[in-house]
């Protein structure tokens, strides 16, 4: 923990803030969204405001937490469309953030399957005690709304899983390539281990600036 002054709401309520200002982050269709220079740039920009409270925050701790903040934003706002899918009260969220995500309300569409199937279940089983036409008439609207929602959602749901399983074995492999390396760099003598590291910082150096080509190589003078 580091400095009082800055309290955990107030910090991620600028945190939020800031991260809405940098729609590279969120926005699919921005220009810079693709782009891992201005993508690293704003996740430092970030990391600097969550610093003012945690002072060894890296960069991966503030992906985890607005991540977290994101998934649980899109929880409360399921319940909320879904309610008025239903045609029920409308769910008042509980989420004491909430009102400072509705702007990916704009750019990013969100699943409610788990949450209409039992109004779907229901509406089908009161439909059997229903006779008149005129009763039949709004379930059957409630029905289509509720497809349109789910049909808009999939594809986009489908998509953010798979992106995260590819981070999440793109990690994987990292680390494991990580070990192999630390071990054999631990059967080095000192002198060796210290130039081998020294190589290899500089090569990631030359990958983050996306410098390395095919013909990349390191040598040695005779």
């Amino acid at each position: 923990m580091g400095k009082g002054v800055l309290t955990e709401r107030q910090l991620i309520v600028e945190l939020l803030d800031l991260y809405k200002s940098l729609p590279c982050l969120w926005d699919p269709i921005h220009s810079q969204y693709n782009n891992k220079e201005s993508r690293e740039a704003a996740y430092e920009l970030l990391r600097e405001k969550y610093r003012e409270l945690y002072e060894d925050a890296s960069i991966d701790v503030v992906k985890k937490k607005i991540e977290h903040m994101r998934a649980t934003y899109r929880r409360e706002y399921r319940k909320v469309v879904a309610s008025l899918v239903s045609g029920g009260k409308k769910h008042v969220p509980s989420l004491w953030y909430y009102d400072h995500l509705t702007f990916l309300n704009n750019v990013n569409k969100f699943p409610l399957r788990p949450l209409v199937t039992s109004t779907l279940q229901s509406d089908a089983m009161d439909d059997e005690d229903r006779t008149s036409s005129e009763d039949e008439e709004p379930s059957k609207k409630k029905t289509k709304l509720t497809s349109i929602y789910l049909e808009d959602f999939t594809d986009d749901v489908q998509t953010d899983t798979a992106s995260i399983h590819s981070d999440q074995r793109a990690r994987r492999e990292s680390e494991a390539f990580g070990r192999t390396v630390g071990l054999q760099l631990g059967e080095l003598r000192q002198v060796q281990r210290f130039l081998a590291e020294k190589l290899i910082s500089d090569v990631i150096y030359l990958a983050r600036m996306e410098h390395l080509t095919g013909e990349t190589t390191v040598g040695t003078e005779n």
